[in-house]
């Protein structure tokens, strides 16, 4: 399809104009530095005069510009040919009240509709406190509230993030947090110095902005890109978002022959941007529908893996008919995207065509089992991005996004019959099933259909792999076609970038940060043998070699006591009242963008590292967005359960108003998976729905071993669970007396819902005659007397627990 607007375009115009939006704001980074020599001395030029405070205001524009002076080299290496730095450079320095054209007011604009408000006022008073540069970054999580009388600013305590580079075990705010130039001057060198970096590869306009974006990530998160008020926006997130609204803008006035009116472009109340959310339904569902246990392991990864990239290539797709970049996807997590695209004549013409595409694919590929849909067009102005205002226009998003979930299909299906006949010809035909979907015909001597043999392969590559690779050459690549027309990909098992070959148009780095290239965060950590596996006449067996993906069966024989894998099912509550309320009136772009991203990074990136360092018999099935789906020994799954919810509180501020719910089911590693992810689901449903009336306490819960309990209860239990076990091991108490804990249990929840029967009622009396004469140790008696009495509502767990330790 061609690309709808670009022929339409200046394109040198219009690429200019979104780098200079992308670094516009650069120089308050090395502006905090308090390095005169990083700026320039063209204050007059570019500076606004304020004739009340009689100065030169908004200083951080002149380290723009000695950004672009002490960078010079560097740019003219990796900008693309026909581009001016000298435009680009003018452009991003000129946005403060020195326009001397019409595209500076783009720049302008798109800065304003970022930040939520017009700042610009309270930006000079924050310029003229010397000690603006020792302000950290503030947790956006800290000002969540739920309380809907409590109006933003209510008193909570403030977490702020340390001065460094993104990693997962910087990313946790915290409350005692000091900065000053010379954690500025460092973090600073160290981007200048990867910045240069780029200057190694060459870059087409796209993947030059994919990495920039990478870059600014790694160093930007952690700074606010403004000192005025509490500064809990990143200049991270202002960068990409001005970016985002500055090719919009762009779009809109060029195609609208606006470009060139001042008035037009400094006009918010005109509906200018048009926002669409695409949401991927039918995940899970798709995910563990297999039909074959054998290579559970590698399919459950795979198709995962392919899941968020279809999300990813249908993004991309829409944003490249439009010929947007890649910034105009503000939120993509959790199989959802949000798309900001210019609101122009033929826009929707357009989408109604992508639309039918993708919705053809999703049909003759899977059937109508996954379904990715597109909500219609939400318009919006300037005034609608405000931050007073853009809760409503979330909420109309929202809305429109669910009504597209109730009209699946409905534009292919206007005009086609739903009858999906080539697959039941192929199957008719030779009478052969694929053994894994039990959907598709299979080749001759063959278990799986083409796709299930492709997510094999796919899956047994991934833990290998270091990138993923775009290219128009599907010569001896394990690619997927993901949409009709899109590029395809082939994983690379590389360890260095100069083995990455020519024909790519775009390689991503799959695991941790690397200059030049962008960065895509998909945890895709998965136990490996770290020996091969013999059997018993010393033979390797296959598929079980040093490097390869550890089975479920072995992977089982790793948990003490009781040979049991465990599925974890988690994900946050509330989140969409978070969203909507959590901020009230104060939700702007950035926020939203910021709490978006911050909470993928916990599960994408956060978890990842702590399997990968601590847990490493984990096998993560998916991770992001705000939910987790993990399996691995039964013992190891409860250990790190336990460890998400610490570190969760711990990286969300310990707000009350953000909490996780959780279920855990155990299973042996032949049961279906299908079967399994439902009675998981079905555990986390009950932590979901569980309602304490006395404590009005709803949600925040996990439920395991079929009972729901409080996550402080819950990390109780399995520490007197352990140190039941331990007595159990040592032969202080008998296995015999564990699993009647266990019957006086059952016969106090009977007693105390009104079944009088005297076996219920004397379970106490018949508990401590069983220990006086059962328990040889005085303390022993005493502790375990203690120990359930105080806690007779969570025994089960607890008895559970010991006596699995000791299978």
């Amino acid at each position: 399809m061609e690309k709808a607007h670009e022929k339409q375009l200046n394109d040198k115009e219009y690429k200019e104009i979104i780098l200079s939006a992308l670094f516009h704001d650069i120089g308050k980074f090395s502006q905090r530095t308090r390095n005169d020599k990083y700026k320039t001395d063209r204050e007059n030029i570019l500076c606004p005069y304020n004739r009340e405070y009689n100065r030169f205001t908004h200083q951080h524009v002149l380290y723009t510009d000695g950004f672009f002076e002490y960078c010079r080299d560097t740019f003219e290496n990796i900008l693309p040919e026909k581009l001016s730095l000298q435009n680009i450079q003018d452009h991003a320095c000129r946005h403060h009240d020195r326009q001397q054209d019409t595209l500076d007011y783009i720049v302008s604009v798109a800065d304003h509709i970022s930040s939520g408000a017009d700042r610009s006022k309270k930006e000079i008073e924050s310029e003229s406190t010397v000690k603006f540069y020792r302000q950290p970054l503030l947790s956006i999580f800290c000002k969540v509230s739920l309380k809907g009388e409590v109006e933003y600013g209510y008193n909570y305590k403030k977490f702020f993030y340390n001065l460094k580079p993104l990693r997962p075990q910087n990313s946790f705010p915290d409350e005692s947090v000091t900065i000053d130039e010379n954690q500025y001057e460092n973090l600073w060198n160290c981007f200048v110095a990867d910045f240069n970096k780029l200057s190694e590869k060459k870059y087409n306009y796209n993947s030059l902005l994919r990495s920039i974006d990478s870059l600014f990530e790694q160093y930007l998160w952690c700074i606010p890109s403004s000192t005025i008020d509490e500064p809990d926006v990143s200049l991270y997130d202002h960068l990409i978002t001005t970016a985002a609204f500055a090719s919009v803008l762009y779009q809109y006035h060029s195609l609208t022959n606006s470009l060139h009116d001042e008035n037009s472009i400094k006009d918010i109340n005109a509906k200018k941007f048009l926002f669409i959310l695409g949401d991927l339904s039918g995940i899970q569902n798709y995910i563990f529908n297999l039909k074959n246990t054998a290579k559970n392991a590698k399919l459950l990864r795979a198709r995962s893996f392919e899941l968020q990239l279809i999300t990813d290539s249908v993004a991309q797709l829409i944003l490249d008919n439009f010929y947007l970049p890649h910034f105009c996807n503000l939120m993509n997590a959790g199989g959802r995207f949000l798309l900001v695209l210019p609101n122009v004549d033929g826009v929707n013409d357009v989408l109604i065509k992508i639309k039918y595409r993708i919705e053809e694919y999703f049909i003759k590929k899977y059937f109508g089992e996954l379904s990715l849909n597109i909500s219609d067009g939400v318009d919006a102005s300037a005034i609608d991005l405000n931050r007073e205002n853009f809760r409503y226009l979330y909420e109309e998003i929202s809305a429109s996004a669910r009504e597209a979930k109730l009209k699946k299909f409905q534009v292919y299906l206007a005009k086609n019959s739903p009858v999906i006949e080539h697959e039941y010809n192929q199957i008719r035909g030779n009478e052969k099933i694929c053994e894994y979907c039990e959907k598709r015909a299979k080749p001759e001597n063959r278990d799986a259909c083409y796709i299930c043999d492709k997510l094999i392969r796919i899956g047994a590559k991934i833990p290998k792999s270091e990138f993923l690779l775009f290219t128009k050459d599907k010569k001896d690549s394990l690619e997927i076609k993901l949409l009709p027309d899109n590029s395809e990909f082939e994983l690379l098992i590389s360890d260095k970038g100069k083995d990455i070959p020519e024909n790519v148009t775009l390689a991503v780095k799959l695991k941790g940060f690397e200059p030049g290239y962008p960065v895509i965060h998909i945890p895709y950590y998965l136990p490996r043998y770290t020996k091969p596996i013999k059997d018993d006449y010393g033979n390797i067996v296959e598929s079980k070699n040093e490097g390869d993906i550890k089975l479920f069966e072995d992977i089982e024989k790793e948990a003490e006591g009781y040979n049991k894998l465990a599925m974890l099912k988690a994900d946050v509550d509330y989140l969409g009242l978070i969203f909507y309320e959590g901020l009230h009136k104060y939700l702007s772009i950035s926020r939203y963008t910021t709490l978006s991203r911050m909470l993928n990074y916990f599960f994408s990136e956060v978890l990842n590292y702590e399997i990968e360092k601590n847990y490493k018999d984990i096998y993560v099935i998916f991770s992001g967005g705000d939910d987790l789906c993990i399996i691995g020994p039964w013992d190891k799954i409860i250990d790190f359960t336990i460890s998400v919810r610490e570190k969760f509180k711990a990286f969300t501020c310990f707000n009350e108003y953000i909490n996780i719910s959780a279920g855990i089911t155990l299973f042996k590693h032949n049961l279906p998976v299908k079967f399994v992810t439902e009675k998981a689901e079905e555990e986390l449903d009950k932590s979901k729905r569980y309602e304490d009336k006395e404590k009005m306490n709803f949600k925040n819960k996990i439920t395991i071993f079929g009972t729901t309990m409080e996550w402080k209860d819950f990390k109780e239990a399995i520490r007197i669970g352990n140190e039941l076990a331990s007595m159990i091991k040592n032969n202080r108490i008998s296995k015999g007396l564990a699993y009647r804990l266990l019957r006086y249990y059952f016969a106090y929840k009977k007693a105390i819902k009104g079944d009088i029967n005297p076996v219920n009622m004397l379970w106490c009396s018949h508990f401590a005659y069983d220990v006086a004469r059962n328990v040889r140790e005085k303390k022993d008696r005493e502790w375990i007397k203690k120990i359930i009495y105080e806690n007779i509502e969570n025994l089960k767990v607890i008895a559970t627990y010991a006596l699995y330790k000791n299978r």
